[in-house]
């Protein structure tokens, strides 16, 4: 973050890409050595569900907070004229000054409340957690899962999407470490705003990201899935909960804004297409989809080693980038139909549900469509003789 004082112009991918390339590297580097946990929030996760030796929660957690508090201070030596030069051209008092704090330490968008930015925090650090558990989880021992780029792909993600909101700190000692480094060079005012929101949301965050995937996902009985499933519609239930409250906080007036911000929990093609325009779209980009899906799954490519993950995920991408400005590509009528029914709870009720039924409908003839040209046109099963063999064998 400190050398956008030196170039002004670096944008948020840039720097979630320099984040990202760090954990990754941080990865590669420590895990034969310590495990690589990098986060306190991990490292208390991990004594939780993974049997870590609690005696050694706290020298991790130090070393830690001393990793962070050196390259702060790093940093402010290299970068200090720049940001001196930044305060004086914007008339900054130096300690009370956010604009220039911030990059030490994560100070979450004025147009948020705290509980708002600590549901995005714990929902991120969940989400990152989730990936972390799942990728290293013993039943995916045997996949040979790149997991420092997987994780390093998932900070990427979680950053260009979260870090408008609060920065996307996700770990307490990446906050916190900075903090104190920034409150010796001067912030005396503004140093510690807010640091519990960074230290207790990504706690919990990890916690709840490790026990969906080690308590939940990888249930380790099966005769426990009733329970299990119990479990999950409860944390649907609440996820829902919090989705209306959050939704309630942001748009007070949702007779006012209902217009412009129905489509942020549903799909809704532009206005310049037809209805059937856009189920053209959508078949399309799900039939695509199906086919790489089914094309990178089939038996006959087995043997290949493909990354499966990797080539839908990249598949995805390009569908988004492609038909996006035409339907929002739903490709999913449970991520398309669910929100809607959270969005009518929510209070948009003259609109949660129009065009529904495309969105539902295309998906699913696309996907079909997909499917066959797979495994009943390009890979066709070969297990019957054809009849003008068998006629010349009997010759």
């Amino acid at each position: 973050m400190a050398a956008t004082f030196v170039n002004p112009f670096m944008t948020l991918p840039q720097i979630a890409l320099v984040w990202s390339t760090a954990v990754t590297s941080a990865i590669l580097f420590t895990s034969p050595l310590s495990g690589a946990h990098l986060n306190p929030a991990f490292t208390i996760a991990q004594a939780m569900f993974r049997s870590f030796d609690w005696r050694k929660v706290l020298p991790y957690i130090g070393a830690q907070l001393v990793g962070s508090m050196a390259g702060s201070a790093l940093s402010f030596e290299y970068f200090r004229s720049a940001i001196e030069g930044f305060e004086q051209a914007g008339g900054l008092t130096h300690a009370s000054s956010i604009d220039s704090a911030r990059v030490f330490g994560e100070y979450f968008d004025p147009s948020l409340t705290a509980t708002q930015a600590f549901g995005v925090e714990a929902a991120g650090t969940a989400l990152l957690a989730a990936v972390v558990f799942a990728v290293t989880h013993e039943k995916n021992s045997e996949r040979n899962i790149p997991v420092p780029f997987v994780v390093g792909g998932a900070v990427f993600s979680l950053i260009n999407v979260l870090a408008p909101f609060s920065q996307c700190g996700l770990n307490p000692a990446r906050d916190f470490g900075p903090r104190i480094i920034a409150f010796i060079a001067g912030w005396t005012d503004v140093a510690f705003q807010n640091c519990w929101l960074y230290i207790a949301a990504p706690i919990l965050g990890a916690i709840t990201g490790a026990a969906l995937i080690d308590k939940i996902l990888y249930y380790p009985k099966r005769n426990e899935f009733q329970k299990r499933y119990e479990q999950i519609k409860i944390c649907a239930h609440y996820s829902t909960i919090v989705f209306i409250t959050a939704r309630n906080y942001s748009y007070p007036n949702k007779t006012k804004y209902r217009d412009k911000t129905n489509d942020l929990v549903g799909e809704y093609f532009d206005p310049s297409l037809t209805a059937t325009q856009a189920f053209g779209v959508e078949a399309a980009g799900t039939a695509l989809l199906a086919t790489i899906v089914f094309g990178v799954t089939h038996e006959k490519n087995s043997d290949r080693d493909i990354p499966v993950p990797f080539v839908v995920g990249a598949t995805v991408f390009l569908l988004i980038n492609v038909f996006a400005p035409f339907t929002q590509c739903g490709l999913n009528p449970a991520r398309d139909f669910g929100p809607r029914i959270v969005a009518f709870f929510a209070g948009w009720t003259d609109v949660a549900f129009q065009n529904c039924w495309l969105y539902i409908a295309a998906p699913i003839i696309g996907a079909i469509a997909g499917a066959a040209l797979i495994d009943k046109i390009l890979y066709p099963k070969r297990d019957r003789v054809p009849k003008r063999a068998m006629n010349s064998a009997l010759l």
